[in-house]
């Protein structure tokens, strides 16, 4: 086996093994997402955040595998959950999935809430893992 045929071997072996162990990208256009906070939030009252994520035209989100939203936010914002899943959504129709996550704020003030999503997104039988993230700010008055 010459050495031209050694290295063109082993360079496929290197990017496949990339390919297994790749982080999937950040802010992939393949999934969107929307965080939508409460016009206002009263300090001490019980609000809810609104969380839709959807695949992009021609894809669909993967019915079986995991959904994950993870939920960052400075504790004064009182977030009762910080990692929704799958089974968590409020609707779930493939290419679409809503969530609900509840608040309740124990200072006034605009606090930023991130939310890092996670999904399966196909395009008929083939699918790949994504991810991105959305900022959102929630204001809370006395």
């Amino acid at each position: 086996m010459s050495n031209k045929v050694r290295f063109a071997a082993l360079r496929r072996l290197v990017v496949s093994a990339w390919l297994l162990v790749a982080p999937p990208l950040a802010a992939d256009p393949a999934l969107t997402a929307l965080v939508s906070p409460p016009a206002s939030a009263r300090v001490g009252a019980r609000s809810e955040i609104g969380i839709s994520v959807a695949a992009a035209p021609g894809l669909t989100l993967h019915a079986l595998a995991p959904l994950f939203v993870d939920l960052e936010a400075p504790d004064a914002l009182g977030l009762e959950r910080m990692r929704l899943e799958r089974a968590d959504a409020v609707r779930f129709e493939s290419p679409q999935a809503a969530f609900r996550v509840g608040i309740r704020p124990t200072a006034a003030g605009s606090h930023p809430i991130s939310a890092r999503i996670r999904a399966w997104v196909c395009r008929g039988d083939r699918c790949r893992a994504v991810e991105t993230t959305r900022v959102a700010r929630v204001t809370a008055v006395p």
